[in-house]
């Protein structure tokens, strides 16, 4: 799976700074996180594209109104910034990535120009808009915080039959932030085999130990929250991490994949001269006359392992020296009769 030119796969995360509500109705401040997820490594930001009107009903279930409706229309990212924010992206040289939670925005942002849609967990279930999504053909993350096995498998057969060519899928819960013991970080693997689809999280745990668990156990996505300050007043800063919070955590995934290696059990390459300082060889205790059969009385087994390693001690037991040893000489096998 890419997006744009950049692959997504196990052993190299791609790393996506979730704005959300964090760009607090300034462009400028919008294009401040493009440039800043390029400073620090990320791969792609991410906005999210809605319009309250249709996400949400201004009214609860008892009739009465519902103050979130003002909340929501209040961090719209409008609709006229985006083409403008995408073209900063590309000229800043970091992937522009959005969530469409409205029919009609897919198309609108086929037409911006993103080469990839992110699906947000609680439209997992909104068929039609799955479809719309699908249909365009482009790579889809989906999140799946809220979801069991059979939802979101109907999730990606459904994008599947609509045309999605490659589909990601973010192990998330969707509390902000979750307790540690709900995270469940082995679910994600689990994704992975039921599906045979990459894996990532979308994260919303304060710091970065679940990433790091999440990077360790194989995933090749990782969304997190990003803020200028923790204190903007918005509803994602208190549980998003600050600019060099999220610098670091890139540091640290980067890190940590390296030390992942390829699995092979075999000496690092690094380390290979310490075989000889750190084994032990095979040396004369005293000094060994001509003509002796060795005994374990006239060796001992010391670092370094110079001559022959200790692990062939039981070719010499009981042979005949051809030539005498000094004290702590290191015995070699040209110094045996041959049998």
């Amino acid at each position: 799976m890419k997006i744009g030119k950049t692959e997504i796969r196990e052993g190299r995360a791609y790393i996506i700074a979730d704005v959300g509500s964090n760009f607090n109705g300034s462009l400028d401040l919008a294009k401040a996180y493009i440039d800043a997820g390029k400073e620090i490594g990320a791969d792609a930001v991410k906005f999210q594209t809605y319009r309250a009107a249709t996400l949400l009903n201004p009214f609860k279930p008892d009739g009465q109104y519902w103050p979130a409706y003002d909340v929501v229309k209040k961090y719209e990212l409008p609709w006229a910034w985006h083409q403008e924010l995408f073209e900063h992206a590309e000229k800043v040289g970091v992937e522009f990535l959005t969530t469409p939670f409205d029919l009609t925005l897919p198309d609108e942002l086929q037409r911006v120009g993103v080469r990839a849609l992110k699906i947000a967990s609680g439209d997992l279930t909104f068929i039609l808009l799955l479809q719309k999504v699908g249909s365009l053909r482009k790579p889809v993350i989906l999140s799946t915080g809220m979801a069991d096995l059979e939802e979101i498998e109907m999730a990606v057969q459904t994008l599947r039959r609509s045309g999605a060519p490659d589909i990601a899928l973010l192990h998330c819960v969707s509390n902000y932030p979750p307790r540690y013991e709900q995270v469940n970080l082995r679910a994600m693997k689990a994704m992975g085999k039921e599906f045979g689809l990459q894996v990532g999280l979308s994260d919303h745990t304060p710091g970065n130990a679940t990433v790091l668990g999440a990077i360790a156990l194989g995933a090749s996505i990782i969304e997190k929250h990003i803020t200028t300050d923790r204190q903007l007043g918005t509803p994602d800063a208190p549980f998003a991490m600050t600019i060099a919070e999220f610098e670091k955590m890139v540091t640290e995934i980067r890190n940590l994949e390296k030390a992942l290696g390829d699995g092979v059990k075999s000496p690092a390459e690094d380390e290979r001269p310490e075989r000889i300082w750190a084994r032990r060889g095979i040396y004369a205790l005293t000094d060994v006359e001509a003509g002796k059969s060795l005994t374990l009385d006239d060796v001992k087994f010391v670092r370094p392992a110079n001559g022959v390693a200790a692990s062939d001690w039981p070719y010499f037991d009981g042979k005949k020296l051809k030539i005498g040893l000094l004290k702590d000489q290191p015995l070699r096998k040209e110094y045996l009769y041959e049998s």
